[in-house]
């Protein structure tokens, strides 16, 4: 099984741009920012729970999150925001465990979270790297 690092930071730290370079040595990384955002414009479970919580104007009239009001709910409401976390992350989670099945032959892969430690999954990690920058 392969080693696993989660790679976090906050935004602008150089998250992305470590994340290029462990790419560019050919080790696999999964972005779970990437990932949660695919799953609540994807995924029917993630749907629904979301117009249940917001509404239906959370998603557009083509089936797209309306990020910019998600954002504004959110981040204007703690409880809201971890409400969507409670809901978007153990699905990127066992994205995450899919993924890694098959990349089951390379020594690391990297996992790269913006919130690796808020939300209690560093513990599933070999090593950990914070990412910053002033």
């Amino acid at each position: 099984m392969a080693i696993v690092i989660g790679i976090t930071g906050g935004i602008g730290s150089g998250k992305t741009t470590v994340c290029k370079v462990f790419g560019l040595l050919g080790i696999p990384v999964f972005e779970a920012d990437i990932e949660a955002r695919h799953l609540m414009n994807s995924n029917s479970e993630i749907k629904t729970a979301m117009i249940n919580l917001f509404g239906e104007s959370v998603y557009t009239s083509e089936g797209q999150l309306n990020r910019q009001l998600l954002a504004q709910l959110i981040f204007q409401n703690n409880h809201l925001r971890v409400k969507v976390n409670e809901l978007v992350h153990p699905v990127v989670r066992k994205e995450f465990y899919k993924w890694m099945k098959l990349k089951k032959t390379y020594t690391y892969v990297i996992y790269e979270a913006a919130i690796l430690f808020e939300g209690g999954f560093y513990e599933k990690m070999d090593y950990s790297i914070l990412v910053t920058a002033p």
